[in-house]
């Protein structure tokens, strides 16, 4: 079970990766840190294709295993974190 997942970005010219956000479990919802306007974005959900529905942190587990369907992008991505 992703019990946390960081939002990273990649420079591809200097090689750097910034962990953005974090997204974590807290009991039953996610709540995730960062910059507001990419929390109020998050808090507005992603669709899954998965789920076949758009998925809010409202909805935990099923929220976090959402954001590393959709964010994807080798500049922009998901990734299971402790």
């Amino acid at each position: 079970m992703t019990i946390s997942v960081d939002l990273k970005s990649h420079d591809a010219v200097s090689g750097e990766v910034k962990t953005l956000a974090r997204c974590r479990l807290d009991g039953a919802v996610a709540v995730c840190e960062g910059p507001d306007a990419l929390v109020q974005t998050l808090d507005e959900g992603v669709l899954s294709y998965a789920a076949e529905r758009i998925v809010k942190p409202t909805d935990g587990v099923d929220f976090l295993d959402a954001l590393l369907e959709v964010y994807r992008d080798p500049h922009f991505y998901a990734e299971a974190s402790e």
